[in-house]
């Protein structure tokens, strides 16, 4: 799990709670290492020498999958090397198959653009796990009137979670 920050953070949990996997959380700064440990991550690595490192924690084999939260070319580059490669048949051959995570979710369309079924009941099923307490949004609360500080902020990095700004 390659970023720990507004979505990060709640993914990482989603995959602890209803994954049977280890998870990995990488990110370059230390608040968001921080509280990837506090959300229960099984390892937290230092973004800036992330590949080495989920190689080192997998026995070499590498990741069965990656998701990145930062989204920038470099980020993309270290989530392909640090995927396991894997063998899948195509057609009637072998061949080498890049997993793309998200590939899926961009089918499925955003909550008020394209409101399906299934969508719905992942937020359902999101709001139950927030109720028993087995998903934690970490927010901050800002007066509407301090966007433009909020937003120099976000750009900076400096918002743990997500920044929630609220009017008069």
């Amino acid at each position: 799990m390659i970023g720990v920050g507004g979505v990060g953070h709640i993914a990482l949990q989603l995959v602890r709670e209803l994954g049977s996997s280890r998870v990995i959380a990488i990110d370059t700064d230390e608040r968001r290492r921080r509280l990837a440990k506090e959300l229960h991550a099984d390892e937290v690595v230092d973004g800036t020498s992330a590949v080495d490192a989920v190689r080192d924690l997998t026995g070499g084999r590498g990741a069965d999958l990656v998701f990145d939260f930062v989204g920038t070319d470099a980020t993309h580059a270290a989530s392909l090397e640090m995927l396991r490669a894997r063998r899948h048949v195509l057609g009637d051959r072998l061949r080498r198959h890049r997993l793309d995570p998200f590939r899926r979710l961009r089918r499925a369309g955003a909550l008020g653009r394209r409101e399906s079924r299934r969508t719905w009941v992942d937020l359902w099923e999101l709001l139950q796990l927030h109720a028993a307490g087995k998903v934690v949004l970490k927010t901050e609360t800002h007066p509407l009137d301090e966007i433009n500080d909020v937003l120099d902020a976000l750009r900076d990095g400096e918002i743990t979670g997500r920044a929630v700004l609220v009017p008069g």
